[in-house]
């Protein structure tokens, strides 16, 4: 990871968010919070489609095209992979998401061999949990994320619902599942948890809401949140990422904050994370880094209208 500060291209970006927040009708303070020295920019890659950022700010980056897992940290050079084409041991058919809950696990969803990868910190495969039989409690995991007393939620991608499973490998609660009621799911993607909570799930309604205990609480719907392509949770909120900005609501689905992304110079973000403050951004090609991020929004150094 190379710092870009004091780069013409970095003073370019950060003037081309301020210019983009105030063209919006908003305050530049936001954007001007973070010091110029807090945008990283890592070494470039090819093929990005998801990512996770783990406590101490070490990036697992998932390369769909090559069906590969990289490892991006400061002091290493070129980044850790493995994976690639297969069926079995670590190799991928299609990796969909990764949790990153501590430095020592990477979970990891197969979609193509209906399967869920842990990893340890050197990204060996310590365990698998898949499902093959015709008994099969999931198909085709779309998403997975882990709960803050290591439980794995996994998005059911045949059966479009959520299953957890427990630290003892076990198949522990299925909630979401069409016609269970208020808490059906129609057609779920992505799964996030605040940590001990809450757990959100995006689907074509917008986001919806559980207890930990998967019991329905509530959701907002696409009049609320807006059209959305991914979203996580960060310092209490949800971050929504579009095609031009990063949108922070509370779960009523009041906007707290926008920052806009100059597509023109990042290209097309295709996913982002929540680390404490900081703001990571992933393209194809690169990660970026805004240190501070989230306590600007949480100070409303920016707002709409």
């Amino acid at each position: 990871m190379r710092c870009v500060s004091g780069s013409r291209g970095l003073k370019t970006l950060l003037c081309v968010l301020i210019v983009a927040t105030l063209q919006r009708g908003g305050d530049y303070r936001l954007l001007a919070a973070p010091t110029a020295d807090t945008l990283l920019q890592n070494a470039r890659f090819e093929g990005a489609t998801g990512f996770s950022v783990s406590p101490s700010g070490v990036c697992y980056v998932l390369l769909g095209e090559s069906d590969e897992l990289l490892r991006v940290s400061d002091g290493e050079s070129p980044g850790r992979r493995i994976g690639g084409y297969g069926w079995g041991g670590d190799g991928f058919d299609g990796p969909t998401d990764l949790s990153v809950p501590n430095d020592l696990e990477i979970y990891v969803s197969d979609y193509g061999n209906d399967r869920i990868v842990k990893l340890d910190r050197s990204l060996g495969v310590s365990s698998v949990f898949e499902t093959t039989d015709e008994k099969s409690t999931f198909r085709f995991p779309l998403s997975i994320c882990v709960t803050g007393k290591g439980d794995i939620l996994v998005v059911d991608g045949e059966f479009g619902r959520i299953v957890e499973i427990d630290r003892d490998s076990r198949v522990s609660r299925i909630f979401g599942a069409r016609g269970s009621g208020p808490g059906s799911l129609d057609t779920p993607v992505r799964v996030r948890t605040d940590g001990d909570s809450l757990i959100a799930v995006q689907d074509r309604s917008g986001l919806v809401f559980f207890d930990m205990f998967g019991n329905h609480l509530g959701r907002l719907s696409r009049t609320l949140t807006g059209e959305f392509d991914s979203f996580c949770w960060g310092g209490g909120l949800l971050a929504l990422l579009d095609s031009d900005s990063v949108r922070f609501l509370n779960t009523s689905g009041d906007t707290q904050g926008v920052i806009p992304i100059p597509r023109g110079l990042l290209g097309e973000v295709v996913d982002m994370a929540v680390v404490r403050e900081d703001l990571y951004l992933l393209t194809q090609t690169r990660i970026v880094k805004l240190d501070g991020a989230v306590s600007a929004v949480r100070m409303k150094g920016w707002r709409p209208d």
